[in-house]
């Protein structure tokens, strides 16, 4: 490990890409930080591919339903409770985020919550939720 460094390895993003690079970083002895401004996960498990399988997925209950007449159920007629359904899709990406948590923490990851910007090749500036800024420097710095 380098000591002139805060890290060996900096990453700006935990999306699937980032929370991977720095995982494999990690398990071969590398010092990791990851910043992320979002839940972890990235857009894939927050706001796109999960969330529309989830909810194209509930979508086709009722054809299912509507369907099983015809192989001699007796089903009334079913009705959405969408709160309850939007809840179910939100506490899973939930679910999914705090893996992406365990996976960096048991990897040995520092996670920094917050957005990272380049003050030179081998410095990020985190700026906090708070508007707190702090400086990290890292020997490597890979946007993911």
């Amino acid at each position: 490990a380098d000591q002139q460094y805060d890290y060996d390895y900096f990453v700006l993003g935990a999306g699937s890409g980032g929370v991977r690079t720095s995982r494999i970083a990690a398990t071969h002895g590398a010092r990791v930080a990851v910043v992320e401004c979002a839940p972890l996960g990235g857009t894939c498990v927050n706001v796109g591919c999960v969330p529309k399988k989830l909810m194209t997925y509930g979508a086709h209950f009722t054809e299912d339903v509507a369907g099983a007449h015809a192989f001699g159920w007796n089903v009334e007629k079913p009705t959405l409770d969408w709160p309850r359904f939007i809840e179910n899709k939100n506490n899973e990406i939930l679910r999914l985020n705090g893996i992406y948590k365990k996976i960096l923490e048991n990897a040995g990851v520092t996670i920094l919550y917050g957005k990272g910007a380049f003050v030179d090749a081998h410095t990020i500036e985190v700026t906090s939720e708070t508007g707190e800024k702090k400086t990290y420097t890292s020997k490597y710095i890979t946007i993911a």
